[in-house]
């Protein structure tokens, strides 16, 4: 009789186990029911105005815009408030959430961000990547009191305009100063670092090599200019074209005649696969821009809002010969353009960049070609060094 009560104990025993645990299983499922809930409003939630500021030299505030995207996912447009183009949006190339991990790139930059949400929702914690740097940056979510204002773009100069100078100075380049610029920032047309050449082959749309003739000075000696426009807003290439053929023209006394030579060119096609690169959104009419770094294994080059007669142009100036669009695209575009030139020996061929030509193809979509073709000459009269300021 009391191994039957013994057993029935034990029967007891044992059904109070397969309760607890049921009611263990229970809680687990309940659990992790919730816990994809948490993680499903997190993800709603990840949508709305995010801002931080990253150490990078100096302090950048970073605005990011997420919202939901067509598929189901994010997408997001990022503001560096801080830096030369402020108002314009770099849209990212991919957006992932997972759990609290954030992350985002924008392909056209070559940045990207990874983080952790915190939480309640309202941090995001992590590290922003460009190119080979990176630093930290912390994005807190914003509403319309705290969220700061993206500046609005640059006033843009009437279409019609022919600008000349308000005022413009010229001096020797100081050769301790390493920059190698021409912009427009804000009211002032900056040159830093270059010769009378570089600004013939700017104002003209040249290639080195189309420009002849001149004295020893006209290609070594180097110029900084600083001057403003006569007409309000930002001028176009075009009308930055313009002022520089009437600065060389008062201030340096350049005289010249122009001929036909045939000679080496490369010519930008899209090959059958089209290309890969992404179309800019900001404000059809703002400049474009073009940044890059040099290290070890290469070059790395950013281009923002070019249109491919733009990337045409600036290209030329890296290369040996006149580039010419025949790509038939319209609009502007983002990308980034990692190569080695073909004068350099990379100090590691195990992770250098490929030549402009697999560059171009792989990275960006586009093919290089070099053919022969006519192609137009400056060549110099009469140049001298610039005129009192």
């Amino acid at each position: 009789m009391r191994q039957n009560v013994v057993r029935s104990e034990d029967c007891l025993r044992g059904v109070w186990c397969s309760v607890a645990r049921f009611a263990v299983l229970a809680a687990l499922i309940t659990v992790g029911f919730v816990g994809r809930q948490v993680v499903a409003q997190t993800a709603q939630d990840i949508t709305g105005t995010w801002q931080g500021t990253m150490q990078a030299g100096k302090e950048m505030r970073m605005v990011l815009k997420v919202a939901k995207s067509g598929g189901g996912g994010w997408e997001g447009v990022c503001y560096s408030i801080d830096s030369y183009r402020p108002s314009a949006g770099m849209p990212t190339s991919s957006m992932s959430v997972r759990g609290t991990s954030f992350s985002f790139a924008i392909a056209s930059a070559d940045s990207s961000f990874e983080g952790k949400l915190s939480g309640d929702g309202s941090l995001i914690v992590g590290m922003w990547t460009e190119g080979k740097d990176t630093h930290a940056l912390n994005l807190a979510r914003a509403d319309a009191e705290t969220a700061w204002a993206i500046p609005e773009p640059s006033k843009v100069m009437p279409v019609d305009a022919d600008p000349g100078w308000e005022v413009a100075a010229i001096k020797p380049h100081d050769p301790a100063v390493g920059r190698d610029n021409i912009a427009i920032r804000g009211r002032h047309f900056v040159i830093e670092n270059k010769s009378v050449r570089d600004l013939v082959t700017a104002a003209y749309g040249l290639q080195a090599q189309q420009v002849q003739g001149g004295p020893g000075w006209f290609s070594s000696d180097k110029y900084d200019v600083d001057g403003t426009p006569d007409v309000e807003g930002e001028p176009s290439r075009r009308q930055m074209q313009v002022m520089l053929q009437k600065l060389l023209a008062d201030r340096f006394g350049l005289v010249f005649h122009r001929e036909k030579k045939e000679m080496g060119v490369y010519v930008i096609t899209v090959p059958e696969t089209g290309h890969k690169m992404t179309k800019n959104l900001g404000a059809p009419n703002s400049l474009p821009s073009q940044s890059g770094s040099h290290d070890a294994s290469g070059r790395v080059d950013r281009y923002r809002n070019v249109s491919m007669v733009d990337f045409a142009f600036i290209l030329q100036m890296m290369l040996s010969k006149p580039v010419l669009d025949q790509t038939g695209l319209s609009g502007r575009f983002d990308f980034v353009l990692k190569w080695t030139p073909d004068d350099e020996k990379p100090a590691d061929e195990a992770t250098a960049s490929p030549g402009i030509f697999t560059a171009m193809r792989e990275e960006i979509g586009l093919k290089l070609e070099a053919v022969k073709a006519p192609a137009d000459v400056l060549v110099v009269d009469h140049v001298e060094r610039p005129s009192a300021n």
